[in-house]
């Protein structure tokens, strides 16, 4: 779009360049030609006035469409942002929304204005919002909030707030915030804590359960001559079968190298013996 040459601020522009067009558009017509001097400047004047005012009008009109323009593009970005945009008064009330805040509810735009917010608020998180609403006011605080809000159906989701306070024109404060729809986040950080919390849980286990073997071994009594181990109950058990009820450990036989020697020499004194 062409970039239209603007008079606005620049009076001695605007009546040179109606100047100009009074010049070159009514130069040698009858009327200029019989007039005296005096009537003809008059006549000039007049021209150079009513063009001066076509050009102002015209400027308006360009401007009146700009903004216009650049207002359709604000309201779109408002109106159809990926968050909720949302004003309230002082008094709690919704001054604004946009249609994103309204779909976010479940409540049509225009029967939000001037509704109580609170209503839409949990019961559980009422306090919290209460608290959160008046330090913003206040200028005090944290300005982020996350709350439980109830929809028209009665569903539950969670909202986070981003709120600045701010004066509007009319002297009036307001807070102004943003607010998007967290419940898939909050899942995902629940499931993540109470993913957590069963590591815990089974570390715990484990450890107690170290513990309470460590425990055990340093107590049971061992047969010095059978190697039998006693249970809790009173009961002698061979040591393999114990250990093997009481732990995850598995067991093979096998001999150290004293009693290979040991098992040799018992060995030959076999073959000996029967050999006579």
């Amino acid at each position: 779009m062409a970039k239209k040459k603007t008079y606005q601020g620049d009076a001695d522009d605007l009546r040179r360049s109606a100047d100009e067009k009074v010049r070159g558009k009514y130069a040698g017509t009858p009327e200029d030609l019989e007039a005296s001097p005096g009537v003809k400047r008059l006549i000039h004047e007049l021209r150079v006035y009513q063009v001066e005012l076509e050009m102002q009008n015209e400027e308006l009109r360009n401007a009146q469409l700009a903004l216009e323009e650049t207002n359709e593009k604000y309201i779109s970005l408002y109106d159809f942002a990926p968050v909720g945009y949302i004003t309230i008064t002082h008094e709690a009330l919704i001054k604004e929304v946009n249609l994103t805040g309204a779909a976010l509810l479940g409540i049509e735009r225009q029967k939000l204005i001037n509704a109580r917010f609170r209503q839409f608020v949990a019961p559980e998180d009422l306090d919290k919002w209460d608290s959160f609403f008046v330090n913003v006011f206040s200028q005090v605080g944290d300005k982020r909030c996350d709350i439980q809000l109830i929809r028209k159906d009665k569903a539950l989701f969670y909202a986070r707030f981003d709120s600045i306070w701010i004066t509007e024109n009319d002297g009036i404060p307001v807070v102004r915030a943003a607010m998007s729809d967290i419940t898939e986040t909050r899942k995902a950080e629940e499931a993540l804590k109470r993913s957590f919390d069963e590591i815990e849980r089974k570390n715990k286990e484990l450890q107690d359960a170290l513990a309470n073997v460590k425990t055990l071994s340093s107590l049971l009594p061992i047969c010095s001559y059978c190697k039998k181990i006693r249970d809790d109950k009173g009961y002698w058990n061979q040591l393999e079968s114990y250990i093997t009820k009481h732990t995850d450990a598995l067991f093979s036989h096998g001999m150290c190298p004293a009693c290979e020697g040991k098992a040799y020499k018992e060995l030959e004194k076999w073959k000996k013996d029967m050999g006579k």
